[in-house]
């Protein structure tokens, strides 16, 4: 039965509906129930803080404007007779609980709250610091009533989620998900996984980024120490002053200030760049899986083994002389 793509479009101002009338009921429900959910905790937060939750309104417009493509790409893919399966929600849950392995419709999911996507992809301490991170500013904003924080917000939202997106990609590549390229969920018919030795990593994946298998903030807070604690200090004292400096202050006064903090602040950075060290750029890596989280057998982390550039040129030199041999 053919489905008209202008009901479909109307249907799309509200997220999910256009699945739904498509027949799409989970996914239909999974992209309304976001939306609608967000919607209400951030007039929630709204509610009962001081203000500035509306920032965190910000990704609707994505969600609406995926909801609505892939709806309209359904519903051509539906008229055109090919076979399209509906997310398999909770049935690739329950198969992630019985094999070991996760499922990238899940992690996506998760990841609209800050670190619960490094959870559930196993990533516990990175997952906790995200967390801790952004609540922690929530609740920071609204107790000091520091506008600081709304910049910090988006910013920890955006790197959390497509840090979490960029993890469960490298692994579905590397086979330590139930699901295949393309599509969320279990394989479908046909469909095989990307094998992780092939080394082939997605086209939206710049290969930079060097993932170990749980990179801890705690040891990154060991590193860098004193930089940690001077910024602790620098946000206490900017609460002690707004709080009881300014309302001493003339807003002519107060106004001043703030240019001329935020002008030093520039001055100090453009300084540090230009008479600093150069900062290197980073070793380029990639995300390696633990064999047992590819093949779910929960053995222990410690056991993971990480491919370095040595390995694979030795790799490369043995298979070149085992080809010398045969062709002998």
């Amino acid at each position: 039965m053919r489905k008209s793509s202008f009901l479909t479009f109307i249907f799309s101002a509200v997220p999910g509906l256009g699945h739904l009338y498509l027949g799409f009921a989970v996914r239909g429900l999974t992209l309304m129930g976001i939306f609608f959910g967000w919607t209400f905790l951030v007039a929630f937060l709204e509610s009962v803080g001081h203000g500035g939750f509306l920032v965190l309104l910000a990704p609707l417009p994505i969600l609406w404007v995926y909801g609505l493509f892939d709806a309209l790409s359904l519903c051509g893919r539906l008229n055109r007779g090919e076979e399209v399966r509906d997310w398999q929600l909770f049935g690739g849950l329950r198969e992630g609980v019985r094999t070991g392995q996760k499922s990238t419709l899940w992690a996506l999911l998760f990841s609209v709250v800050p670190g619960a996507g490094h959870m559930y992809l196993g990533w516990q301490e990175r997952g906790l610091a995200f967390m801790a991170s952004f609540f922690g500013a929530l609740f920071l904003m609204d107790w000091l009533h520091l506008s600081l924080f709304l910049f910090v917000l988006p910013v920890i939202w955006f790197y959390s989620f497509f840090d979490a997106l960029q993890i469960a990609s490298a692994m579905s590549f590397n086979g330590a998900l139930n699901s295949g390229v393309p599509g969320f969920g279990p394989l479908e018919a046909g469909e095989t996984p990307v094998p992780a030795e092939s080394g082939r990593v997605p086209w939206w994946m710049p290969g930079e980024r060097n993932y170990p298998e749980d990179a801890s903030p705690l040891a990154w807070v060991a590193a860098h120490q004193k930089w940690v604690g001077v910024a602790l200090i620098v946000l206490g004292c900017i609460a002690l002053f707004d709080r009881l400096v300014v309302p001493l202050l003339d807003y002519r006064l107060v106004s001043l200030l703030k240019t001329v903090i935020a002008a030093g602040f520039l001055i100090g950075a453009g300084l540090r760049l230009v008479f600093g060290k150069p900062v290197g750029r980073p070793a380029r890596g990639s995300l390696e899986v633990p064999d047992h989280a590819r093949s779910g057998t929960g053995k222990s982390s410690g056991e993971q083994t990480h491919r370095t550039e040595g390995d694979n040129a030795g790799s490369g030199l043995e298979s070149r002389k085992s080809i010398i041999e045969e062709d002998e």
